[in-house]
């Protein structure tokens, strides 16, 4: 899995399923809505 690069506008929240483990978006990610996978339970985001 690639690591998002940490800035000011990065967020790092918990699954939305598993709430165990950590996800981390960029500003950018989130403007034109990148998927990820959950790498715990396969939760897949956003929508």
């Amino acid at each position: 899995m690639v690591e998002a690069e940490k800035s000011e506008d990065s967020v790092v929240f918990k699954c939305p399923k598993c709430n165990e483990q950590e996800i981390s978006r960029t500003k950018h990610e989130r403007a034109i809505a990148t998927k990820y996978v959950c790498p715990g339970c396969g939760f897949e985001g956003p929508n």
